[in-house]
């Protein structure tokens, strides 16, 4: 049996060595598993609450042909990681964009046995499963000609990927209208870019460091000199740049501009859990925690900018 969703296995497991077995499970999908990790999902009290995360994880994982590791790890490394749907609508959504990747053409009938394609919703079991893929019926999107899972998408199924798969519109600005400084850290810098890209491609002007910095210059005047002359600032917030002696002093600059009127808005952007600084407590912030509402949280920070 399957050690994370417990469905009989059509093969016996793989000894990759003493220590490593792969895993190929008709409803997970392929996965690799070291010994310690074994015995943690058997003995572990509670891994039966979160092993519907894991099995979802490794499932959507495998659907996009990647391959997961499990080490004694899992539940720092990879548990946070899982794109658990947060409500029916969201678990809906998951389903027709399945099917749309296995459909070779408008009208071909996939096959989605609750039995084993569970874990594609996160689901906990396959009735949790079937009752969304009743609901999607009921809805309109897809058409179910059995118990089996014999499904079809209908026409409002693929007018509802389409509604999924296009990015808000997100508001334009002449490039001169408004400049956002980024203070945040250097361990957050991958994010940071991407943000960067995106606010410049859509008009917003960014004073982003490794952008502006020249060999010579002055850090400190630079940066100071920056946030007074930028109309906005906006904190990267994470457990990196909340313990950044770097970003505090930033944060206290700008919240002296912001009350002289000399800066229009700190806008926090929080993309890990963390402590929120108290001054920034009572701020509406933009939550980039979820990948999937990258978009939807990009579009708050532009339509912020005046």
């Amino acid at each position: 049996m399957c050690p994370i969703c417990g469905t009989t296995l059509k093969e016996p497991p793989h000894e990759l060595n003493p220590d490593l077995t792969a895993i190929i499970c008709g409803a997970c999908g392929t996965f690799e598993i070291t010994g310690t990790a074994l015995s943690m999902v058997h003995n572990k009290e509670d891994f039966k609450e979160k092993r519907h995360i894991l099995s979802g994880l490794i499932r959507e994982r495998s659907e996009r042909g990647d391959f997961v590791s499990i080490d004694s790890s899992y539940e720092t490394n990879l548990l946070p990681l899982a794109n658990v749907p947060k409500d029916p609508f969201e678990a809906i959504d998951r389903i027709l964009l399945y099917l749309k990747q296995h459909s070779d053409h408008p009208g071909a009938c996939v096959t989605i046995p609750p039995s084993n394609s569970y874990p594609i919703t996160y689901s906990k079991n396959q009735d949790e499963f079937l009752f969304y893929v009743l609901e999607a019926s009921k809805m309109g999107y897809l058409k179910l000609w059995d118990k089996d899972g014999d499904c079809q998408l209908l026409t409002g199924g693929w007018r509802r990927i389409k509604e999924i798969e296009t990015p808000p519109k997100l508001k334009t600005y002449k490039q001169s209208d408004a400049v956002i400084f980024l203070s945040h850290n250097h361990r957050d810098k991958d994010f940071v870019r991407q943000l960067a890209s995106d606010l410049e491609r859509h008009g917003v002007g960014v004073w982003l460091d490794e952008a502006e910095l020249k060999i010579g210059d002055s850090l400190i005047q630079k940066i100071t000199s920056a946030i007074n002359e930028v109309d906005y600032l906006a904190v990267i917030l994470s457990p990196n740049s909340v313990q950044s002696r770097w970003v505090q002093e930033e944060l206290e600059q700008a919240f002296n501009l912001l009350v002289s009127g000399k800066l229009k808005k700190i806008l926090p952007l929080l993309i890990e859990e963390c402590e929120i600084p108290s001054f920034l407590g009572g701020k509406i912030y933009a939550d980039f925690r979820n990948n999937k509402n990258y978009y939807a949280e990009l579009l708050k920070v532009v339509n912020s900018v005046e």
